[in-house]
């Protein structure tokens, strides 16, 4: 049988099914309406729904065949009226089986006998918190490696890099991601980034910095969305608001909140499985990690994709790229707003959450100063085009490039400038904001 496309709506009193089938005549079309449960079958066709809200047939509800679209309209009428049905643009939840659906929904996650109520009580406690998600940085023992590593989502991939030493990989930072721990790749990450850190490139970009500039102020297609989205509503409102409004919104409002049919199609492909999450924290962070690496290449192509976008995302992302796990908001300084509570939260926390050049680890104040009285003394000058002194800058970055001198980045290990540059006037951070308010 052939799972066809469709489409579902809703207003206050019906539910609005499309169905996208061809050569099909209207006599040989069967319905079956149950409950919450949709049934819609015509050779080849089979297409069942459970959706979020009980519906019933009828006098007003009908079904037309659209030929030459190819379209089934189908109009259900809502058991309760005014009831919203939530989620019905997720199609892998609607799709899913009875069985998968109780699974989702189970407040048993762990089918295993439970020998110790006292020991397992509390992890299925915790499990099904409804409590808000606690951001606050933990404090763990460094863990070891028993048996095997973990990495990827949730932390439940492992021996994906067996060999990867032997094959091509251009995205991957870890020499052995299976025999190491989550906090010895985060130290890896931190020796590779120096290793990789050029001063020369960054002075270069602060002085010359117009086409940076011009990018940053861009206006990307998400910001235009929510500034239209501000004109209407609050922003304190918007995880409620298309709820509350959904059949009296503009064509323009609807594509914020509404999937695309080429978004439809990705949701189809989806697996329809659950997952038992052991730290839903953890999970948000490596989510919004791999969304500001997506970020970063929209905003350079300037909304485009080319042949690098796979790979500018990948090794952007240490998700990817180093195969680590987060722990805190600060390792990922992210802002983005989406319907579900604790990403809207993780959002509000991250317009408190003040981030300083010295937080990235390198003197980048000194270089700065550096950059622009290496600048001023060209702008001097006539006859000859200064240059930085070589030696100064070599032994300047010496702790930078010298491997023995690595260690993982924190304020209390910063590389120091040497002596050449103490005769600087070196103040306070020029750039003290929320990150999120420079770009």
């Amino acid at each position: 049988m052939i799972t066809p496309k469709f489409q579902v709506s809703q207003d206050d009193e019906n539910i609005f099914i499309t169905i996208f089938i061809q050569h099909v005549r209207a006599k040989n079309i069967e319905f079956d309406v149950d409950g919450n449960e949709f049934r819609f079958f015509a050779n080849p066709y089979y297409l069942r729904l459970k959706l979020t809200g009980q519906v019933i047939e009828t006098e007003d509800s009908t079904a037309k065949l659209d030929v030459s679209d190819g379209k089934l309209l189908v109009k259900l009428s809502k058991l309760n009226k005014g009831e919203f049905f939530p989620d019905l643009d997720l199609l892998s939840l609607l799709l899913a089986t009875k069985t998968e659906t109780l699974s989702a929904n189970s407040n048993k996650p762990f089918i295993i006998e439970e020998i110790d109520s006292d020991l397992t009580s509390p992890v299925i406690e915790d499990y099904n918190s409804d409590t808000d998600t606690d951001w606050e940085l933990p404090q763990t023992i460094e863990e070891e490696i028993l048996i095997k590593a973990s990495y990827g989502f949730n932390s439940q991939y492992s021996g994906w890099f067996v060999h990867v030493d032997e094959t091509p990989n251009e995205i991957n930072c870890i020499a052995s991601p299976e025999s190491t721990s989550n906090d010895q790749r985060v130290s890896m990450q931190y020796e590779s980034e120096d290793l990789a850190f050029n001063e020369d490139y960054y002075m270069s970009n602060y002085i010359e910095d117009e086409e940076i500039e011009q990018l940053i102020s861009l206006p990307s297609k998400f910001q235009v969305d929510f500034d239209n989205l501000k004109k209407e509503i609050d922003p304190v409102d918007i995880s409620t608001f298309y709820k509350n409004n959904h059949n009296n919104l503009s064509d323009e409002t609807k594509n914020i909140f509404e999937f695309s049919n080429e978004e439809q199609e990705l949701l189809l492909k989806l697996p329809r499985k659950s997952y038992i999450i052991n730290n839903k924290k953890s999970v948000y962070l490596g989510i919004l990690d791999i969304l500001l690496a997506y970020a970063y290449n929209y905003r350079a192509y300037e909304g485009e994709n080319t042949v690098e976008s796979v790979w500018t995302i990948g090794i952007l992302s240490s998700s990817c790229s180093c195969l680590r796990n987060f722990d805190s908001l600060t390792q990922t300084i992210v802002s983005f707003y989406r319907r579900e509570s604790s990403l809207i939260s993780l959002s509000e926390k991250m317009k408190k959450l003040p981030i300083n050049k010295t937080d990235i680890g390198w003197p980048l104040d000194q270089y700065e100063d550096l950059a622009l009285e290496t600048s001023s003394e060209s702008g001097d000058s006539d006859d000859d085009e200064p240059t930085i002194a070589q030696d100064t800058l070599s032994s300047s970055t010496s702790n930078v490039s010298n491997p023995k001198f690595l260690e993982p980045l924190t304020p209390e290990v910063v590389p120091e400038i040497s002596k050449p540059f103490i005769s600087l006037n070196i103040g306070s951070p020029k750039k003290t904001k929320p990150l999120i308010e420079e770009l």
